[in-house]
């Protein structure tokens, strides 16, 4: 079992630094650290590390910790870095950042497809037992999520604990929590209770097991729901469609995207995703169309 340290605003794993890749994205010191705000990165641990310490990202974490239990830090925890963006937290408004650190988790977050065919947004399969499929608590409806696993969990638990050992935040949070209808990470898939109680209470954490989707049936299999603007372009993207910005605007090149698929499906080509289009596009990620 590791044994995490913070020493010198650096992060130790055993007594030793972990790898440190300095992030460019980084802002001036940070004088209260009164929260910890937990992240997915929607994609590798690799990938998002090479992406926030990229200056066109515009955006960094202190950690990033991968499925293997293992982390790099990009900042360090006494700067400011740029993983909360537009946010708010009981008497803080605009951002968090500044008083914040911020831990992403290799996760590729909500899934696309159906049993046996889930994939990730960019096409990547997705295993079976790799998927819970849940509601966020946005109150959206019922979708695959990617499901961490427990090295990930223990690494997390156990650098949450050093960091708040050293600097006494006063909550644990998701992302989600300080960007409620922006942010959905880290989602229904991640122990939030659980991590929270180990850190901020000190109680000992169970072993963590990934949750699992209850049994599907012949009679009630899960279908894919296209009801939002982003599931129609999460849909449109896994089908083809894209590439597209997943943001929930149906701007220009989401239209054009629409009426692709609207005249490939036999629809009204207008570019407007209206409930014609969403089942359509539901039924063609299941397979049904």
């Amino acid at each position: 079992m590791t044994i995490w340290t913070v020493e010198g605003h650096r992060l130790l794993a055993d007594g030793k630094p972990v790898p440190f890749r300095a992030s460019p994205n980084i802002g001036g010191r940070i004088t209260e650290h009164r929260l910890l705000v937990e992240h997915y990165t929607s994609g590798s641990a690799a990938g998002a590390v090479d992406w926030l310490c990229n200056p066109d990202a515009k955006a960094s974490a202190h950690v990033v910790v991968d499925e293997d239990g293992s982390a790099v830090q990009i900042v360090p925890f006494d700067r400011v870095a740029w993983h909360a963006g537009r946010s708010s937290w009981r008497d803080v408004s605009g951002s968090v950042n500044a008083i914040s650190i911020g831990i992403e988790i290799a996760n590729y977050g909500d899934l696309v497809g159906s049993p046996g065919r889930w994939r990730t947004e960019g096409g990547k399969a997705i295993p079976e037992d790799r998927v819970l499929v849940a509601r966020h608590k946005d109150g959206s409806a019922a979708r695959p999520w990617h499901t961490y696993t427990p090295a990930q969990i223990a690494a997390v638990i156990g650098i949450s604990r050093a960091l708040h050992a050293a600097y006494r935040f006063e909550d644990v949070v998701g992302h989600e929590d300080v960007a409620p209808g922006r942010k959905t990470d880290p989602g229904p898939a991640f122990p939030m209770a659980m991590v929270r109680a180990a850190v901020m209470d000190l109680v000992a954490a169970p072993v963590f097991e990934p949750p699992r989707s209850p049994p599907l049936t012949a009679e009630a299999p899960v279908q894919t729901v296209v009801e939002t603007s982003k599931d129609v372009q999460r849909a449109l993207v896994a089908l083809g469609y894209g590439p597209l910005v997943i943001d929930g605007r149906i701007g220009p090149a989401t239209e054009a995207a629409v009426k692709r698929f609207q005249s490939i499906a036999g629809l009204v080509v207008d570019g407007d995703p209206g409930p014609k289009t969403k089942a359509s596009l539901a039924a063609a990620m299941d397979g049904r169309g």
